[in-house]
């Protein structure tokens, strides 16, 4: 800061000088992890560090145009970890497939406009100071929601392989594993009750029985969004101890009533997977108020 280098550090001119002539390949390096992200966010975790340290160094160093092209890597980077469940499932494009979209939402983030403002004046070191705070918060919370995300994705694959062709079940990169166990199937028809496997996930109810080979096999796929759950006392069809543990799963695919073990083991079913119901049916709501925003754009645009 007083005209001295001391140990090893690097002139800034020096510095300034090899950041601005390698700036772009460390941009491809996170467009092209952001394209995949949807497939792969463990390797968007992965690059969070050649981004922060990238966007960090434009700021110090006053590099406007480079500074304005990280910040908005990582206001995409934070645009896709708020909206995964949103983003990904537009027929499983890419992210570049989606900028139509993106440019203007991450845009009007609070974050954005903030970071751009503390940049704006170059000669206020209080006000850089505050936005490398910023940017650095911003990764830690990144990096922590993707490892989760990495997290669960490998539970994922652990469960699928546990049941037969249940690698169908990766193809949608959102879906994740919530809760197993085995509950009884009131049939319909016979009114016998028949144990099953039950597996819960983010976006659908799944039952299966275990085939001699040791695997699940499917019986069943219900997806959430269609589904609601009752409880059997309301039907005032609860007489004996055993109906006191069940409870409606009602779906135009399947409506049956399930059996728990015990009461508390009913309550914490019907409480996840209306849980869960909630969740995807708001992700479902986002996803088409984000298709008629974009149809409605692309029409003022025409």
């Amino acid at each position: 800061n007083h005209g001295k280098v001391k140990g090893s550090l690097v002139p800034k001119d020096l510095v300034w000088t090899a950041l601005r002539y390698t700036w772009h390949h460390f941009l491809a390096i996170v467009n092209s992890t952001l394209e995949t992200a949807h497939l792969d966010p463990r390797g968007l975790e992965s690059c969070l560090d050649v981004l922060k340290y990238a966007l960090l160094g434009t700021i110090c160093l006053d590099m406007t145009m480079e500074r304005s092209a990280f910040i908005t890597q990582l206001s995409r980077v934070k645009f896709f970890n708020q909206s995964r469940g949103l983003e990904e499932e537009r027929c499983g494009t890419p992210l570049r497939d989606q900028q139509h979209l993106s440019q203007d939402e991450y845009r009007n983030d609070e974050w954005f406009y903030d970071l751009e403002k503390m940049c704006s004046d170059p000669s206020n070191g209080s006000s850089k100071m505050e936005a490398t705070d910023l940017v650095a918060e911003a990764v830690s919370d990144l990096r922590s929601s993707l490892r989760i995300d990495s997290s669960l994705k490998r539970e994922m694959g652990r469960v699928s392989r546990r049941i037969r062709n249940g690698e169908i079940l990766l193809n949608d990169p959102t879906r994740s594993f919530l809760r197993e166990g085995d509950l009884m199937k009131r049939c319909n028809r016979t009114g016998r009750n028949v144990r099953y496997h039950f597996f819960l996930f983010s976006d659908m109810l799944v039952y299966s029985h275990r085939s001699s080979s040791g695997d699940f096999k499917i019986h069943e796929e219900l997806p959430l969004h269609l589904m609601k759950i009752r409880d059997h006392a309301l039907d005032g069809s609860s007489g004996n101890s055993k109906m006191k543990a069940s409870f409606h799963i009602q779906h135009p695919r399947k409506s049956f009533v399930a059996v728990a073990p015990s009461v508390e083991l009913r309550n914490s079913w019907m409480q996840d997977i209306n849980s869960a119901i909630k969740k995807e049916v708001e992700r479902k709501a986002r996803l088409e108020g984000a298709r008629l925003a974009s149809a409605a754009k692309g029409t003022s645009l025409a």
